[in-house]
């Protein structure tokens, strides 16, 4: 994780490929409940981590945190509410930002600098080699992922949205 490693023939992070930005996640120890070797497909961040150590040693989450524990998942319960829509990540690189959007199984890519866009099918395409945003079939996929970023991004000091449009 993080460095690309040749992904898109890149070598570094902060991009907002799979190779740089997707971290697996494992949960072990002696957690009451907690299913062996299963695997769950919602998008976790770090934010998730402190709520989910804090409720795993039976400690209280404070009201402040934003993070959600995922200990629910682990042990194969259903969240108490929906599980977030999507997670936004965001680096800054090349005189601007890259930012993105998942939900583990669709990416949604725009690059600030100059508006360029991408959408991959994480499902089909693991390894983000087929761009799905130029292909005009995919434009009812693209347009919510975008209306997503928008209102991310809505009323940043940075100015990436105007007018309703990134």
């Amino acid at each position: 994780h993080g460095e690309l490693m040749g992904d898109h023939h890149l070598w570094r992070k902060s991009l907002p490929y799979e190779g740089s930005a997707r971290v697996p996640l494992i949960l072990n120890g002696p957690i009451p409940g907690l299913l062996k070797s299963a695997a769950r497909s919602e998008a976790v961040e770090l934010r998730d981590i402190m709520p989910t150590l804090l409720e795993s040693a039976g400690l209280p989450v404070p009201e402040s945190v934003e993070g959600r524990s995922f200990l629910g998942l682990a042990r194969g319960q259903a969240p108490a509410k929906p599980w977030r829509p999507h997670i936004h990540g965001e680096h800054t690189v090349h005189g601007g930002s890259a930012h993105w959007l998942t939900d583990g199984r669709e990416k949604y890519v725009w690059m600030s600098w100059d508006g360029h866009e991408q959408l991959f099918d994480l499902s089909a395409d693991s390894q983000e080699l087929h761009d799905l945003a130029r292909d005009p079939v995919h434009a009812p996929r693209l347009q919510p992922w975008r209306q997503r970023l928008i209102r991310e991004l809505t009323g940043r000091e940075e100015g990436f949205v105007a007018d309703g449009r990134l």
